[in-house]
């Protein structure tokens, strides 16, 4: 298939964006937290990915997991699904295995074999900035003389912040279309982009390797080092007591650890000591108050330890902190709206990759 570059007389505008947290088919879209190595320290960062199927393979970004000492996704709840394997990759795209827990399965979304045409309705879907899954209404406007891997892109003028990456692109009826990748600030009419999915399929390519052997293969997991990096690391493996020494031993060295203290909260938690785990995120939200992951996971915390009120509390809290996020979206997306630049905002470019099934990977 040739697709020819159009110069755009852009005309359509977004219809902007909604939280997205009762509809049933949200249950496929989960939010992605990783924890990336940055020279001697780590940073959380967020982003979102989709099921593909119910047996927990998950399609995300690869500048997502590329620098993570630890990654795992959180789903309607707040139980994080720790990713186990890498198992396919497109340029920045990444195809994973999620630890579903035992007897689980995920909800999944469709993916389109055939990519849009100009003018067609589309929602980007995410979670924008780490806040509840939100969906953005638009038009595709184009397609992108500039290829991307290879492959023409196309443009759709809809709003995406930071944390949409990996997120789904679908079309009316609910099917993948493209996965959000990056954003640009180039240029006045600022579009939303996304990859023609037929030349990436071509571009795929199988790994199938455990997390952390592919994080250290790609020579972006090695960037951090020292106590908490290896904290992360030894959590990701599974390695429960060397995690909580690891913790605890840059806990010791840092006067601030918020992240610190939830790392150590998740070793303590999958060790079987919650109360103490409740602590540890207590000091954490004590450090930052506004970090409503943090709250939430307490919520959740708390309710397994029978405390319905406290736990009631931390999630109102939480919500609240989310919301008040969300707003600052809203507000944007209207002031900008208000300019009169059609595209909204930020260049993003979206990729789609076909499903996978395990068969085809060996």
């Amino acid at each position: 298939m040739v697709l020819v570059a159009v110069v755009l007389p852009v005309t359509g505008r977004a219809d902007g964006i909604r939280l997205d947290r009762d509809n049933p088919a949200s249950e496929a879209i989960v939010q992605v937290v990783a924890y990336q190595g940055i020279g001697n320290g780590i940073v959380r960062v967020t982003g979102t990915g989709f099921f593909v199927n119910p047996h927990g393979q998950l399609i995300t970004n690869r500048h997502l997991l590329s620098r993570a000492v630890f990654c795992a996704v959180l789903g309607p709840g707040t139980e994080p699904l720790r990713v186990d394997r890498v198992l396919a990759e497109a340029g920045d795209l990444v195809l994973v295995q999620v630890d579903l827990p035992t007897g689980a399965k995920a909800e999944a979304l469709q993916l389109r074999k055939t990519p849009p045409i100009r003018g067609e309705a589309i929602r980007i879907e995410g979670y924008p900035l780490g806040v509840g899954l939100a969906s953005a209404s638009g038009r595709v406007v184009g397609f992108r003389h500039k290829p991307y891997h290879g492959a023409l892109s196309f443009e759709v003028d809809a709003p995406t912040f930071s944390g949409n990456s990996g997120g789904p692109v679908v079309d009316e009826v609910g099917r993948v279309v493209g996965v959000t990748t990056f954003r640009s600030l180039q240029g006045t009419n600022r579009l939303a982009g996304a990859l023609c999915p037929r030349v990436l399929m071509d571009e795929s390519r199988i790994v199938d390797l455990p997390f952390p052997v592919w994080s250290r293969r790609t020579g972006n997991g090695r960037g951090a080092v020292g106590p908490a990096a290896n904290g992360w690391r030894a959590l990701q493996c599974g390695d429960l007591q060397s995690a909580r020494l690891f913790f605890r031993t840059a806990l010791r060295s840092q006067t601030r650890g918020a992240l610190l203290h939830q790392g150590l909260a998740e070793a303590l938690l999958e060790s079987g000591r919650p109360q103490e785990a409740a602590l540890s995120l207590s000091a954490a939200i004590e450090e930052r108050p506004k970090d409503f992951l943090a709250r939430l996971r307490l919520a959740a915390v708390y309710r397994r330890l029978g405390k319905p009120e406290l736990a009631a509390l931390e999630e109102a809290a939480g919500r609240r902190i989310e919301g008040s996020i969300f707003s600052r979206i809203e507000t944007e997306v209207a002031a900008r709206e208000q300019t009169g630049l059609p595209g909204l905002w930020e260049k993003a470019r979206f990729i789609l990759q076909r499903p996978v099934e395990s068969g085809e990977l060996r």
